[in-house]
Order: structure tokens, then sequence, then C-alpha cells
């Protein structure tokens, strides 16, 4: 985890019928989202064609579904020409367009990042005996540990077009609200929503709660117009005769003797929706004709009104969602293949979707840089106690001097210019700027395209792991073409960068080298014995997931990790087998 910044993180992805994975069947035999744990470091390995890629292809299809409203998508923003989905009858399971898709995730530690969708107009038009209201609601999202969010994703035959039919949240592990969409996208509505879980109970009580002030289910209660109640809360069984027995069961049933109320509705139409998935530039709308027709005040005296009432749950549905988008739209992808430069690299002013997946957006990057990232690279890439490559980056910048330019002719003629007329004519030349590689045994310098094809491969991979505040950096395949001693330096890059990096690195690879690495740090880490200048880490920084195709499709298995920098679990097939089969 970032040591700086434990605050957020995506801490899984969860799949259904997508590509091949899918899914798991529960104990009922229903099938359910493969859940994929996400660590700092998260490794994928496994047979080549596995289904690897398809974790990474997944980050990519929700960016595109929430920052585009794309659920149909071929080419994508990460990945430009280098990542085509082929569009949703690609992306479900067997290609079987009857079948939903459902793509989730479960973020950690976000309470204090989600907003309450309260405009400051609506702020200051609260009542002084409402103000506990606002307080507590602050207070308790702050609480919110995680987050999962479930998008499931169907085909329209009436429409020929991809949509979201529902939107499932549950909060620390309760499910608190969904929404469901009809395939003709004419009725969207809050088919469940608990009131009386124990998330909107921290809502409902509160020692500082004034006196004669409603609980959040009864504002409901009171707001929503008679029938739209689907269940109400079961009658607790009568008290028992005996102490002890009456004090467990006033414990257990306290809150039921609290609220006539129901605490399942169902049914609330939403307004302004295309379809499941909310929009993620606006609050929560119920459909007026839900609300009571004599609530003459939006701000009622001892109760929310239906404006709280949206904020409220727009911040558990559309908040989440909020901060996934942000999170997707900092995802780096850096494809298997990563682009020698041209001789006559230039700098883009405006680079191609995707540029980063062929490697060019590095070289862009440095092109761009104002010294800081350039040192940072230099420092790995060139020290010996780092990835001692042998080479270090040279940005050069210069102006170009044209053949007919006053100044090339006064110098041609032996003509003596004035000192302000140079100064002037130099500053009106275009500045521009190369890259050039710097062997450090000789200082001889050469262009990147007359070196070995590693450092081209490598390059990109050190600028992305230095470059990123934030985010999700993907790479596939981070050891391609690089030597063993290379490999394994890499894992110290990924493992001190997570001191700094708000995010995850996550490495499809085939690297023996770099888990070996990996393990050996934590290993040093438990036992205090790190070397000086090198990282730390902890076995629950990684995540290495096995992924593996099969009769039943795609799955994919956690190999946990101990604090001796051992494997608890058996790799399948072996850990390496190959390698110990050629030696012995």
């Amino acid at each position: 985890m970032s040591k700086n910044n434990p605050e957020q993180r995506i801490a899984a992805l969860r799949l259904m019928n997508f590509k091949g994975i899918r899914g798991v069947e529960d104990t009922d035999g229903v099938l359910q989202p493969l859940q994929i744990e996400l660590r700092p470091i998260t490794l994928l390995f496994g047979p080549n064609s596995a289904g690897k890629s398809t974790i990474l292809q997944a980050l990519a299809y929700l960016r595109e579904i929430l920052e585009r409203g794309n659920l149909d998508p071929d080419r994508t923003l990460v990945g430009g020409e280098y990542m085509d989905l082929g569009g949703f009858a690609t992306l479900v399971h067997e290609h079987d367009l009857s079948l939903p898709i459902k793509i989730g995730f479960v973020l950690e530690n976000i309470g204090d990042r989600l907003p309450t969708y309260l405009t400051a107009e609506e702020e200051g038009s609260i009542q002084d005996s409402s103000r506990w209201y606002l307080e507590t609601a602050e207070q308790t999202l702050e609480r919110v540990m995680n987050c999962a969010v479930d998008l499931t994703v169907r085909w329209s035959a009436i429409q020929q077009r991809a949509y979201v039919s529902e939107l499932e949240v549950s909060v620390n592990h309760e499910d608190v609200v969904r929404f469901a969409s009809n395939d003709t996208a004419t009725d969207t509505s809050v088919t469940y929503l608990d009131t009386w879980c124990e998330f909107f109970s921290d809502l409902n009580d509160s020692v500082d709660k004034p006196h004669n002030t409603a609980t959040f289910s009864d504002t409901i209660s009171s707001a929503l117009r008679e029938g739209m109640f689907e269940e109400e809360h079961p009658e607790p069984p009568p008290p028992p005769d005996d102490l002890e027995s009456l004090r467990e069961w006033m414990a257990e049933f306290k809150s039921w003797s609290r609220t006539p109320a129901s605490v399942i509705l169902t049914g609330i139409p939403l307004a302004g929706q295309r379809d499941a998935l909310p929009d993620l530039g606006r609050r929560l709308k119920f459909d007026e004709s839900v609300w009571r027709q004599d609530q003459d005040d939006r701000w009622e005296q001892n109760g929310w009104s239906s404006v709280y009432v949206e904020s409220v749950l727009s911040s558990v549905t559309v908040g989440p969602l909020s901060i996934m988008a942000r999170m997707c739209s900092e995802l780096l992808y850096i494809g298997p293949i990563r682009e020698v430069p041209d001789r006559n690299l230039t700098l883009s002013r405006s680079p191609a979707a995707g540029s980063w997946a062929r490697g060019a957006g590095a070289w862009n990057q440095l092109l761009v840089d104002d010294g800081a990232l350039t040192a940072s690279v230099n420092k790995w890439l060139a020290e010996p106690d780092r990835l001692n490559a042998g080479y270090r980056v040279d940005v050069q910048r210069f102006r170009e001097l044209p053949l007919a330019h006053p100044i090339t002719t006064a110098i041609e003629v032996g003509d003596v210019l004035d000192e302000l007329d140079l100064s002037t004519m130099l500053r009106g030349l275009p500045v521009n700027s190369r890259i050039v590689l710097r062997e450090e045994a000789t200082g001889l310098e050469v262009h990147p395209h007359d070196v070995g094809v590693g450092i081209s491969q490598l390059l990109p991979v050190v600028v992305a792991a230095l470059s990123r505040p934030s985010g999700v950096v993907a790479v596939e395949q981070p050891e391609l073409h690089i030597h063993p001693g290379l490999q394994v330096e890499l894992g110290d890059l990924f493992a001190q960068r997570i001191q700094e990096f708000d995010g995850i690195f996550l490495l499809e690879t085939h690297s023996e080298h770099l888990v070996l690495r990996l393990l050996r740090r934590i290993r040093e880490t438990s036992e205090q014995e790190v070397p000086p200048g090198k990282p730390s880490l902890d076995p629950d920084d990684v995540a290495v997931q096995y992924v593996e195709s099969g009769p039943a499709g795609t799955t994919i298995k956690r190999l946990r990790i101990n604090k001796q920098g051992d494997f608890d679990d058996r790799w399948p097939r072996g850990f390496f087998e190959e390698r110990v089969e050629e030696l012995f």
C-alpha cells in the first residue's frame, strides 16, 4: 500500500461474462462476478493466451463507459489502434448477445472524497434545526471503508445497442441500493433501497442527535407518497422473560422498535436518465410523482427534504462512479511491443490516443520535461546500484537557423551584427528539442535508434513509473528484451515507487526474476535486513494473480505471499517448473 497516502485505492475488479471470464457460482449455484484483488504491485502470470490481457482490457472498457458513455467500443482512449476491443459482441462471453456483462470495482477508504451533492444555495437554505443532518451525513460518509459497484451491460435487440440494465452498490459489505432500466430506456427506477442497513443506521442514530428529530428511514417514509413500499420491516419476536435474554433481545432488536416505517423501497422512478448508469455530472433526481404533495417546504423543520434524500443517495452511487472515472482517466497503458523512435523524433503537441501504448508517449514526456523527470530517469537508468543500463538520457534544446536567415547571411559575408539585434533575432527562432542517449563508459552520444532494442523497450516503463503521481500504470511484459539483471532491478523500481505513488502497477509478465526480487524485499523487510538505499516491501503490497483458461472459462487465483517471502499457495502446474526440469 502507498505509504504516504493510504487513503484510497482500487481494491478489486469484478467481472462476469467478460471475454473468457464466465464468473463463479455461489453456494446456491447462482453465477456471480469473479473478484480480482488488486494491490499497489499486481502481477499477472499465466500461460500465453490464458486471458491475462483481459484484466487490462476490462479497465479500458470501464474507462470508455464512465468517461464517454461508450458501451460498444472498438478503439479506446487509452490504447488507440493498439487496443481494439471489438465492441460488445466481441467482449461478451462466447460472443453470446443474450448474456449480460457484469463489470464492477471495489474502492477502499474513499469516504472523505464522497461529495454531498448539495449546491451552496441549498446548503445555505437549511434551517438551523436541520444542520445536524448535514453534519451527520458528512461524518457518516467519511466512514465508508469500502464501496463495491457493479454495472450490468446488456444488448438491446430492439434498439440494437448496448445499455446499462442494472447498477448495484454495496457499502461496507452491505447491499444498499440497486437501479434498473428496461431495454428501451423508457423506465429507470430504484428497485432496491435498504434504508435500515448498518450504513444508513449511522444516519439514524447519534448521541448528538437533537431531541425529537426524525430518523433517515422515517424521513423517506414521510417524504414519499403512500404505496412506494414493497416490504415492511418484520416484527421482532416477543421479548423473553429472563433479564439476561432480554438484554440480548434488546441489543438485537432495538432498532426495530424505533421505526414503524418500511425499510425496503421499490419502484421509485428516476428522472433524466438514459439507462441505469447515472449522469456523473449531476445529482440523482426522483420523479416528482413519488413525493408527497403536501411538502411545501423543501427543508422541513424536523427532517430531510427530497433534496437531501437525493443528495445522500447520490453520494453513495454517483460519488463512487465519479471517483472511479477519475482514476480510469489516469490509466496509462504500455503495450507488449514498444516502438523504437524515429531518427527525426519531434515533440507531438497533440499526442494521438494510445501514444503511450506504443511507447511514444514516454519519449514525448521527456521532450516537454523541465529537467526533474529526466534527472529521475537517469538516476534509475544509469547508476550502478540501480538499473545500470549503460546509458543516460540527454534532452537537448536548440534553435534552428535557416540558411536564408539574416544571421546566416551576416556570418557568411563576415558582417558583425549589433549585439541587441543578434539577441532579438535569436529569440525569434523557435526552440526545438531532441533526445539522445549518452553512453556512460565513453560519453559517446548516440541516437535511440542506434542502440540495442532493449533500451527502447525499457525506457517507456521507467518513464511511466516515475512520471505518474497516481492512477493505474498497466504494462504488458515490462521485462521484454532486457537482461535478467535489469529485470530484477525493475522489481526495486516498482517497490520504491509505491512509497510515493498513489496508484497501482498492473504488470502482465513472465519474469521469474522480477517476482523473485519482490519476494526477497518482503523477506528482508520482515527480518529487518533491507540493504541501505533499497525499498522495503510488505506482503499486502503485492498481489500475484495466476490466470489460466479451462473448460469453464478463464480462472484467476491469487497466490498468497507470507512475510518470509514465500508463497502460501502452490503454483498451478508448479512454479516455473520448466527451469526445474531443465536443471534436474
